[in-house]
């Protein structure tokens, strides 16, 4: 797992109600991004803080682009990632900076926070830009993932990860491991 295609992580800005994954995978201003990332030097605990030297050697990027309610604009608000991984995980750490008192994030089942903000990591697990396993987190860790193949999105496709999100004077923050 030396290198992963990663189609887009993204932090939603508005509400979402049509399809985040199938919109994402058709985005072509994020079809070729890719990230390289490095086997992590510390053991990572998921509780939403990135207290762990793994993080300051992770691959990270902040240049993301909005696709909900915009379409591929500049985000109003930055999001930092950073993702790693061991024998065990792909980690991922997220920083979405945002005024704490506009954040929309409630505890509730799984896969029922899509109103809420989160962020979440699309993998195009098969490399063809056609289809992609969503995996992310509210801002209180609250887990969201779908699967799409192209067409609609599937909410009831369930991968077992941990995620613990935090809320902050700047934002939330939201760390995950992906077996």
């Amino acid at each position: 797992m030396k290198f992963i295609r990663i189609m887009a992580v993204f932090t939603a800005i508005g509400i979402l109600e049509a399809g985040p994954v199938k919109h994402a995978v058709e985005s072509e201003a994020l079809k070729a991004r890719v990230f390289n990332i490095s086997f992590a030097s510390s053991i990572i605990s998921i509780d939403g803080i990135f207290d762990e030297s793994a993080w300051s050697r992770a691959a990270s990027t902040d240049n993301f682009l909005e696709f909900q309610p915009g379409d591929n604009v500049e985000p109003p608000v930055p999001t930092e990632v950073k993702v790693t991984y061991d024998k065990d995980n792909l980690y991922v750490a997220f920083k979405a900076y945002s005024d704490p008192k506009d954040i929309r994030a409630t505890l509730q089942k799984r896969d029922q926070a899509f109103r809420d903000d989160f962020v979440a990591i699309l993998i195009d697990t098969y490399g063809d830009a056609n289809s992609a396993v969503m995996i992310g987190s509210n801002p209180l860790g609250v887990q969201l993932d779908a699967l799409n193949t192209g067409g609609d999105d599937d909410d009831s496709y369930d991968v077992i990860y941990e995620s613990k999100g935090k809320i902050t004077d700047e934002g939330y923050q939201v760390e995950m491991a992906i077996p």
